[in-house]
Protein backbone atom coordinates (compact mmCIF):
# COMPACT_ATOMS: atom_id res chain seq x y z
CA UNK A 1 0.00 0.00 0.00
CA UNK A 2 1.43 3.39 -1.14
CA UNK A 3 2.22 5.63 2.26
CA UNK A 4 0.33 9.26 3.19
CA UNK A 5 2.32 11.78 1.28
CA UNK A 6 2.37 14.21 -1.70
CA UNK A 7 0.98 11.63 -4.34
CA UNK A 8 -1.74 11.03 -2.03
CA UNK A 9 -2.74 14.51 -0.84
CA UNK A 10 -2.32 15.67 -4.94
CA UNK A 11 -4.43 13.04 -6.46
CA UNK A 12 -7.27 14.48 -7.92
CA UNK A 13 -9.69 11.73 -7.11
CA UNK A 14 -8.83 12.25 -3.51
CA UNK A 15 -9.11 16.40 -3.54
CA UNK A 16 -12.78 15.70 -5.21
CA UNK A 17 -13.63 13.44 -2.38
CA UNK A 18 -12.01 15.97 0.33
CA UNK A 19 -13.59 19.24 -1.20
CA UNK A 20 -17.13 17.38 -1.61
CA UNK A 21 -18.41 17.99 1.79
CA UNK A 22 -16.99 21.43 1.72
CA UNK A 23 -19.40 22.27 -1.45
CA UNK A 24 -22.59 20.56 0.24
CA UNK A 25 -21.79 22.33 3.30
CA UNK A 26 -21.50 25.92 1.20
CA UNK A 27 -24.93 24.62 -1.00
CA UNK A 28 -26.64 23.90 2.37
CA UNK A 29 -26.56 27.16 3.24
CA UNK A 30 -26.12 29.71 0.79
CA UNK A 31 -29.44 30.94 0.38
CA UNK A 32 -29.54 31.80 3.68
CA UNK A 33 -26.43 33.54 3.59
CA UNK A 34 -27.79 35.94 0.52
CA UNK A 35 -24.79 35.20 -1.57
CA UNK A 36 -24.50 36.98 -4.73
CA UNK A 37 -22.00 35.32 -5.63
CA UNK A 38 -24.02 32.57 -6.57
CA UNK A 39 -26.24 34.31 -9.41
CA UNK A 40 -24.40 32.63 -11.89
CA UNK A 41 -25.04 28.88 -10.73
CA UNK A 42 -28.66 29.68 -10.53
CA UNK A 43 -28.53 31.41 -13.86
CA UNK A 44 -27.37 28.18 -15.18
CA UNK A 45 -29.46 26.03 -13.38
CA UNK A 46 -32.67 28.15 -14.54
CA UNK A 47 -31.63 28.21 -17.87
CA UNK A 48 -31.34 24.75 -18.10
CA UNK A 49 -34.54 23.25 -16.62
CA UNK A 50 -35.54 20.57 -16.39
CA UNK A 51 -32.30 18.95 -17.60
CA UNK A 52 -30.07 20.96 -15.41
CA UNK A 53 -30.35 19.53 -12.02
CA UNK A 54 -30.48 15.42 -13.57
CA UNK A 55 -27.17 16.14 -15.55
CA UNK A 56 -25.90 17.67 -12.42
CA UNK A 57 -26.42 14.72 -10.58
CA UNK A 58 -25.75 12.13 -13.09
CA UNK A 59 -22.24 13.76 -13.39
CA UNK A 60 -21.91 13.81 -9.49
CA UNK A 61 -22.33 10.65 -9.01
CA UNK A 62 -20.29 9.46 -11.99
CA UNK A 63 -17.31 11.71 -10.49
CA UNK A 64 -17.95 9.76 -7.00
CA UNK A 65 -17.92 6.94 -8.70
CA UNK A 66 -14.85 7.30 -10.57
CA UNK A 67 -12.86 8.66 -7.68
CA UNK A 68 -13.83 5.69 -5.04
CA UNK A 69 -12.58 3.08 -8.14
CA UNK A 70 -9.17 5.25 -8.46
CA UNK A 71 -8.03 5.11 -5.28
CA UNK A 72 -9.39 1.36 -4.68
CA UNK A 73 -7.45 0.80 -7.93
CA UNK A 74 -4.23 2.81 -6.28
CA UNK A 75 -4.94 1.66 -2.71
CA UNK A 76 -4.39 4.92 -1.69
CA UNK A 77 -5.16 5.15 2.40
CA UNK A 78 -8.36 7.33 1.91
CA UNK A 79 -9.37 6.58 5.81
CA UNK A 80 -6.07 7.64 7.35
CA UNK A 81 -5.50 9.86 4.60
CA UNK A 82 -8.37 12.47 5.01
CA UNK A 83 -8.18 12.36 8.61
CA UNK A 84 -4.80 13.46 8.43
CA UNK A 85 -5.61 15.65 6.00
CA UNK A 86 -8.35 17.11 8.38
CA UNK A 87 -6.44 17.56 11.29
CA UNK A 88 -3.50 19.22 9.19
CA UNK A 89 -5.37 21.66 8.03
CA UNK A 90 -7.11 22.21 11.36
CA UNK A 91 -3.09 23.03 12.46
CA UNK A 92 -2.80 25.22 9.78
CA UNK A 93 -5.68 27.29 10.37
CA UNK A 94 -5.07 27.85 13.90
CA UNK A 95 -1.32 28.47 13.27
CA UNK A 96 -2.03 31.18 10.51
CA UNK A 97 -4.18 32.88 13.47
CA UNK A 98 -1.08 34.59 15.26
CA UNK A 99 0.61 34.86 12.60
CA UNK A 100 -1.72 37.10 10.63
CA UNK A 101 -2.37 38.70 13.86
CA UNK A 102 1.09 39.90 14.18
CA UNK A 103 0.67 40.76 10.47
CA UNK A 104 -2.15 42.68 11.45
CA UNK A 105 -0.16 44.73 14.26
CA UNK A 106 3.07 45.63 11.94
CA UNK A 107 0.58 47.52 9.41
CA UNK A 108 -1.85 48.71 12.03
CA UNK A 109 -4.97 46.75 10.45
CA UNK A 110 -7.93 45.17 12.21
CA UNK A 111 -8.16 41.36 11.36
CA UNK A 112 -10.48 40.73 8.18
CA UNK A 113 -12.05 37.88 7.52
CA UNK A 114 -9.87 36.00 4.06
CA UNK A 115 -13.58 35.57 1.95
CA UNK A 116 -14.28 37.47 -1.08
CA UNK A 117 -18.01 37.56 -0.22
CA UNK A 118 -20.17 40.02 1.40
CA UNK A 119 -20.22 40.76 4.51
CA UNK A 120 -21.90 38.13 7.31
CA UNK A 121 -23.45 40.38 10.05
CA UNK A 122 -26.52 39.20 11.56
CA UNK A 123 -26.58 35.89 10.12
CA UNK A 124 -26.35 32.59 11.91
CA UNK A 125 -23.62 29.83 12.78
CA UNK A 126 -25.07 27.71 9.68
CA UNK A 127 -24.92 30.72 7.21
CA UNK A 128 -21.30 31.30 8.14
CA UNK A 129 -20.03 28.30 7.99
CA UNK A 130 -21.66 28.06 4.54
CA UNK A 131 -19.88 31.52 3.59
CA UNK A 132 -16.40 29.75 4.91
CA UNK A 133 -17.27 26.69 3.14
CA UNK A 134 -17.73 28.21 -0.30
CA UNK A 135 -14.18 30.87 0.66
CA UNK A 136 -12.26 27.80 1.05
CA UNK A 137 -13.80 25.70 -1.94
CA UNK A 138 -14.02 28.65 -4.05
CA UNK A 139 -11.19 30.75 -3.98
CA UNK A 140 -8.72 28.41 -3.71
CA UNK A 141 -9.90 26.89 -6.83
CA UNK A 142 -9.66 30.23 -8.46
CA UNK A 143 -6.59 31.79 -6.89
CA UNK A 144 -4.61 29.07 -6.44
CA UNK A 145 -5.04 26.19 -8.93
CA UNK A 146 -6.40 28.55 -11.92
CA UNK A 147 -4.39 31.40 -11.42
CA UNK A 148 -0.77 30.31 -9.49
CA UNK A 149 -1.26 27.11 -10.71
CA UNK A 150 -1.74 28.52 -14.67
CA UNK A 151 0.60 31.43 -14.05
CA UNK A 152 3.30 29.05 -12.99
CA UNK A 153 3.29 26.77 -15.81
CA UNK A 154 2.76 29.45 -18.49
CA UNK A 155 5.81 31.22 -16.67
CA UNK A 156 8.14 28.60 -16.50
CA UNK A 157 7.52 27.40 -20.48
CA UNK A 158 8.29 31.24 -21.29
CA UNK A 159 11.38 31.45 -19.00
CA UNK A 160 12.72 27.91 -20.76
CA UNK A 161 13.67 30.56 -23.38
CA UNK A 162 16.35 31.89 -21.19
CA UNK A 163 17.38 29.52 -18.37
CA UNK A 164 17.23 25.99 -17.26
CA UNK A 165 14.45 24.08 -15.98
CA UNK A 166 15.09 24.36 -12.67
CA UNK A 167 15.73 28.30 -12.36
CA UNK A 168 12.23 28.76 -14.46
CA UNK A 169 10.41 26.62 -12.56
CA UNK A 170 11.26 28.70 -9.59
CA UNK A 171 11.21 31.88 -11.19
CA UNK A 172 7.74 31.31 -12.62
CA UNK A 173 6.69 30.33 -9.65
CA UNK A 174 7.72 33.11 -7.47
CA UNK A 175 6.39 35.58 -9.60
CA UNK A 176 2.88 33.68 -10.10
CA UNK A 177 2.89 33.37 -6.48
CA UNK A 178 3.25 37.41 -5.76
CA UNK A 179 0.45 38.12 -8.64
CA UNK A 180 -2.08 35.16 -7.69
CA UNK A 181 -1.16 36.84 -3.81
CA UNK A 182 -2.39 40.43 -5.28
CA UNK A 183 -5.60 39.50 -7.52
CA UNK A 184 -6.36 37.76 -4.55
CA UNK A 185 -6.31 41.02 -2.36
CA UNK A 186 -8.19 42.70 -5.28
CA UNK A 187 -10.97 40.56 -6.03
CA UNK A 188 -12.55 41.66 -2.15
CA UNK A 189 -12.57 45.61 -3.77
CA UNK A 190 -14.20 43.79 -7.03
CA UNK A 191 -16.83 42.76 -4.56
CA UNK A 192 -17.92 45.46 -3.20
CA UNK A 193 -15.63 46.02 0.21
CA UNK A 194 -15.12 49.74 -0.30
CA UNK A 195 -11.51 49.57 2.30
CA UNK A 196 -10.05 46.30 -0.11
CA UNK A 197 -7.55 48.94 -2.07
CA UNK A 198 -6.25 51.19 0.65
CA UNK A 199 -2.75 50.12 2.16
CA UNK A 200 -3.65 48.24 4.57
CA UNK A 201 -6.14 45.89 3.81
CA UNK A 202 -4.76 45.03 0.67
CA UNK A 203 -0.92 44.38 2.01
CA UNK A 204 -2.97 41.74 4.59
CA UNK A 205 -4.71 40.30 2.14
CA UNK A 206 -1.69 39.72 -0.37
CA UNK A 207 0.63 38.47 2.50
CA UNK A 208 -2.12 35.86 3.19
CA UNK A 209 -2.56 34.82 -0.53
CA UNK A 210 1.06 34.00 -0.13
CA UNK A 211 0.46 31.62 2.89
CA UNK A 212 -2.44 30.20 1.47
CA UNK A 213 -0.08 29.93 -2.04
CA UNK A 214 2.74 28.51 -0.36
CA UNK A 215 0.18 26.08 1.57
CA UNK A 216 -1.56 24.83 -1.54
CA UNK A 217 1.80 24.00 -3.68
CA UNK A 218 3.60 22.19 -1.01
CA UNK A 219 0.61 20.99 0.93
CA UNK A 220 -2.01 20.23 -1.74
CA UNK A 221 -5.44 21.77 -2.69
CA UNK A 222 -7.69 19.67 0.26
CA UNK A 223 -5.01 20.75 2.77
CA UNK A 224 -4.78 24.23 1.28
CA UNK A 225 -8.88 24.81 1.01
CA UNK A 226 -9.78 23.41 4.34
CA UNK A 227 -7.49 25.54 6.38
CA UNK A 228 -8.66 28.69 4.32
CA UNK A 229 -12.34 27.46 5.22
CA UNK A 230 -11.19 27.03 9.29
CA UNK A 231 -9.83 30.23 9.76
CA UNK A 232 -12.84 32.28 8.01
CA UNK A 233 -15.11 29.98 10.06
CA UNK A 234 -13.42 30.82 13.63
CA UNK A 235 -12.80 34.40 12.29
CA UNK A 236 -16.71 34.56 11.23
CA UNK A 237 -18.04 32.90 14.55
CA UNK A 238 -15.73 34.67 16.83
CA UNK A 239 -16.57 38.01 15.46
CA UNK A 240 -20.10 37.91 16.39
Amino acid sequence: MNSLGAPFRRDPAVSFLMLLPLALLHLSGYSSAGLRESWLVEYVLVQWQPYALPVLVLLLIAAILWSIGRIRSLELPWRGGATLIFAEALCWAVALGPLLSFLRSAIDVELLPLLVTGGSEGLSVHAKLSIAAGAGLYEELAFRVVVLGGLAILLRAFFLNFFSDAIARKVGFAIALFGSAILFAAAHGMMGDQSAFETGPLVYRSLAGIAFGLLFWFRGLAICAYAHFAYDAILLIKLD
